[in-house]
């Protein structure tokens, strides 16, 4: 599932921004974020639901499924394409704005009031961070969600700019495919794992029956061995009072 949205940021300024994946059942997306301002900067981020997870535990421990993150990315960047909020059915409002990583410092300091430090470097300076504000109620969530810069050809705010970026084979998506495959890769790997797990579990388990029997198998024999032992002594005391009863007879 791929959309687009020509959008302008508040801090970024005009964007066209493609989201794909993040159907309900799948576990990862792509972001990709391509400057409408004919330089041809673009900024791509593949992320999952794990790390959306983990983005929602420093974010103050909110509840935000990974389908509830990219419909809110989604919702955002077409309702900044006209002009205004994404307000949801459920209550909650998305937003988007994208920052560099200095104004990300500059605007944490503000908040806590701490000094913003010395400027990032350039390799950190080339990244863009997109912010995902959730607002429910009175509460309200940031997630930075960080972009590496990628490749790109010089596009426009025009409708052909927006077709590159749907190209299947535009920076986005091969990040996508590219992490697709590897899920693919873990997945397979931890199924064979898992088969691997079971096949020593049995082992274990059939070796701790075996040992069980040996034992009892063990136990039986000492009583046998014992059994026995009694009973020939028992023939031996019962030879000699035998052989002490001939004696006197005779």
């Amino acid at each position: 599932m791929r959309s687009s949205s020509r959008l302008t940021f508040p801090s970024g300024g005009p964007a066209v921004l493609t989201v794909t994946g993040g159907q309900p059942d799948s576990i990862a997306a792509t972001v990709l974020v391509v400057a409408a301002d004919g330089s041809g900067k673009a900024w791509s981020a593949a992320f999952t639901d794990s790390y959306v997870s983990q983005l929602a535990a420093k974010a103050g421990g909110c509840t935000v499924s990974f389908a509830e993150f990219v419909a809110g990315i989604r919702a955002a960047a077409g309702a900044a394409a006209e002009g205004g909020a994404a307000r949801l059915s459920d209550g909650t409002s998305w937003q988007l704005d994208l920052l560099t990583l200095e104004q990300l410092q500059l605007l944490r300091a503000t908040k806590t009031g701490a000094s913003a430090g010395a400027a990032p470097p350039l390799p950190q300076q080339l990244c863009r961070f997109l912010i995902v504000t959730r607002t429910r109620s009175s509460n309200r969530v940031h997630f930075p969600l960080p972009l590496d810069p990628v490749n790109a050809a010089a596009t426009t705010a025009s409708p052909e700019s927006r077709s590159a970026v749907k190209r299947p084979g535009s920076a986005g998506a091969t990040d996508l495919r590219r992490l697709q495959t590897r899920v693919a890769q873990l997945r397979r790997e931890n199924h064979r794992l898992a088969e691997e797990n079971r096949r020593l579990t049995a082992d274990a388990d059939e070796a701790t029956a075996l040992r069980r029997e040996a034992a009892e198998l063990g136990a039986a024999a000492r009583r046998a061995r014992a059994s026995l032992d009694q009973r020939r002594r028992r023939e031996s005391a019962a030879s000699a009072e035998l052989a002490g009863l001939r004696a006197e007879v005779s």
